[in-house]
């Protein structure tokens, strides 16, 4: 992990080399071990480095050549292919190599580089600034643009707070999404004119001018098909295991986050697979909650432990507040959180930098990087393969139990393609539809007809407002302040229309690339890498490597889910490096308890600061929904989850904007 920013004057004015310090100060917790400026005339260059790979100790960053100059942050997962077609040195720096890749194809280089990057190049022919950033939005790259003035970008915000020409004025969108819950959002940040890259982006700025362009999506016409399960296994099997293998590229030992689920158990066999025996143990971080056992899997930890080769390090997580260090813990996070857990994140990472450890594999997210197969019950229903799908959800429903029933699988994944054949006016395929889907769901062909394809019928304006009249009732939009509501009633219903825009899902392939193109793929990855951050510790992924997640979307529906089980690839694939109880569970813990307890216990004084002093909140939310819905969740014995989401985002909102007013 690195801090890269960069300076351009449009006006030709030189830069001044004491901001591009301030740049670098402002990140230097990211890179403590070596920081430079480049500048020459209007263009100034900044990288801060910390030191987690043996090239990097001789990586001269910003790098400048006669006619190019590169500031990044990168891990170049195919370092050997790039260097035998490039005939570049064994040693080569993966920022040279990148250089390198530019100078041989221009922009079409980010086609021919894996692995987790943002990084800038100044071409000095060109008079043009190209940047880039990872597939998946591992890397973190921010930037503001002025057509008159200026250009900077830099890998945290603050960088950017440092300069005159950047405003500093806060969004009411994002304040708006946030409240809401509406995290989807890829491109915008808490702060007016300053916004993020978009992962798979490419980005292109010279004077009065910036381009971005879309590099990498999922391909829907690539599909992968073998003769049996064993060799789609052994396939997932090559690739996963090459994607811990270039993440475990240290000057020092890694280290791994450890939870009982499938993603990060996979990590810490597959590790194990590739150090052999002879290799010192590694160490694993986890978190654990004796009080909460509804939230706790430290059973299925030292499964893994026992195993053999894991150090293991243990935090009691539902002893502690989910708000540690306040003060430090916004200056890192910069912008408001809806990620209440990130507390775990923030304490195991702290215990990791004590033990020395500078990289951590961490499984974040590996259900939407593999995905749990549930589009491919959408599939079935296309395919017209009613008794396959009616025993499909029967074994989902039986394998999820308590946590999902028959009828979440039936709403979410079949009776939508109702409202699709509407829309396409196919009038014989859903009739029979209609009929088949109530035999195997016992829902009326009534309810059916009413509610997926007599409404898809009535024209969008009116849908939109019924939504909208509906919304007035729910708990989410009343937590806006009325004026504040009214101010943002266009941008929301945008929002609205996308939805009743967007088509039912048709396989699995539908639902996986959504999710893996989601806002909250990249916003979930930067704020786990500023937690890290913090303690001078790179997290890597395994899930988010880009061959991994293009082979999953490939492969056929009944690879992710058979029989009632999610996942099915993985688990077959993981199978001799998972503890049998792992590999076959089919629920998942929910860490919502341990928060509501925690919230709830250790930051009520919190909560009732808010209360006390709802300046900084007042024009954003309702106070007196707000202040009921508290003391309804305080007087409750077993509290709604939504309501304690809810006061979370108002408590850290409030936070946030009382440091905005103190600067």
């Amino acid at each position: 992990m690195s801090a890269i920013a960069g300076y351009v004057r449009w006006d030709d004015a030189p830069v001044d080399a004491e901001l591009l310090k301030a740049m670098a100060g402002a990140l230097i917790h990211r890179g403590p071990d070596r920081q430079a400026q480049w500048c020459n005339g209007s263009v100034g260059f900044v990288h801060c480095l910390l030191q987690t790979t043996s090239e990097s100790f001789t990586e001269p960053l910003p790098y400048a050549t006669a006619d190019l100059v590169i500031t990044a942050d990168a891990r170049v997962d195919n370092r050997q292919s790039l260097i035998t077609r490039l005939g570049a040195p064994p040693d080569i720096p993966d920022s040279k190599l990148i250089l390198e890749t530019y100078r041989r194809w221009g922009p079409a280089c980010v086609e021919h580089l894996v692995g987790d990057f943002a990084f800038a190049i100044w071409d000095q022919q060109q008079q043009h600034i190209f940047a880039a950033r990872d597939p998946l939005g591992v890397k973190p790259f921010n930037y503001y643009m002025c057509s008159t003035t200026c250009f900077a970008f830099a890998s945290e915000i603050k960088a950017l707070k440092v300069l005159p020409d950047v405003p500093q004025r806060i969004n009411d969108f994002a304040i708006a999404d946030f409240l809401l819950k509406r995290f989807h959002h890829r491109t915008y940040t808490f702060y007016q004119d300053v916004w993020r890259l978009e992962p798979g982006h490419l980005m292109i700025v010279s004077r009065s001018n910036l381009r971005t362009y879309q590099y990498w999506k999922p391909d829907p016409a690539r599909t992968i098909r073998y003769a049996s399960d064993e060799d789609y296994a052994a396939h997932f099997r090559e690739i996963f295991t090459e994607a811990v293998r270039c993440r475990l590229r240290s000057s020092s030992s890694a280290g791994v986050l450890l939870s009982g689920g499938l993603d990060s158990a996979s990590i810490a066999g597959t590790i194990r697979e590739i150090c052999g025996p002879q290799q010192d143990a590694f160490s694993s971080f986890s978190a654990v909650f004796p009080n909460v056992p509804r939230s706790d899997e430290r059973l299925y930890i030292e499964d893994v432990v026992a195993q053999g080769r894991i150090k293991p390090f243990f935090f009691h997580a539902d002893q502690k507040g989910t708000l540690p260090d306040i003060e430090r813990l916004f200056w890192h996070l910069e912008t408001p959180f809806a990620t209440p857990n990130l507390f775990l994140t923030w304490e195991l990472c702290q215990i990791a930098s004590q033990c020395g450890v500078r990289v951590m594999l961490d499984g974040l997210d590996g259900d939407t990087a593999v995905s749990h197969g549930f589009g491919y019950l959408a599939e079935l229903a296309f395919q017209g393969r009613w008794s396959d799908l009616k025993s499909e959800i029967d074994d989902l429903a039986q394998q999820w139990k308590p946590n999902a029933h028959r009828s979440f699988f039936y709403r979410s994944y079949v009776f939508p393609i109702l409202t699709l054949y509407t829309r396409q006016l196919r009038w014989s395929a859903l009739l029979e539809t209609v009929q088949q889907i109530s035999t195997i769901s016992n829902v009326s062909q009534t309810q059916l007809i009413t509610t997926y394809i007599l409404r898809p019928l009535i024209p969008q304006s009116m849908r939109i407002m019924w939504s909208t009249l509906r919304k007035r009732n729910s708990v989410s939009p009343q937590i806006l302040n009325p004026v504040f509501a009214r101010r943002m009633t266009a941008y929301l219903l945008q929002h609205d229309i996308a939805q009743l825009g967007k088509y039912p899902p048709r396989n699995d392939y539908d639902v996986h690339a959504r999710n893996i193109q989601d806002g909250l793929i990249p916003l979930a990855l930067e704020k786990a890498d500023r937690t890290a951050a913090a303690f001078q510790i790179e997290l890597r992924h395994p899930f988010f490597d880009q061959r991994l997640v293009e082979y999953c979307l490939a492969l056929p529906g009944d690879q992710k889910l058979r029989h009632g089980w999610s996942r099915f690839i993985l688990r077959r694939a993981m199978g001799d490096r998972l503890p049998p109880a792992i590999q076959q569970r089919s629920d998942k813990t929910n860490l919502g308890f341990n928060f509501a307890h925690v919230f709830l216990t250790y930051e009520r004084a919190l909560i009732d600061s808010v209360l006390a002093d709802p300046v900084a909140i007042e024009p954003y939310v309702n106070l007196d929904f707000f202040q009921n819905l508290y003391h309804k969740t305080i007087n409750n014995t077993t509290s709604n989850p939504t309501d304690v989401m809810i006061i979370w985002l108002v408590v850290v909102l409030n936070i946030w904007l009382k440091q905005e007013y103190k600067q």
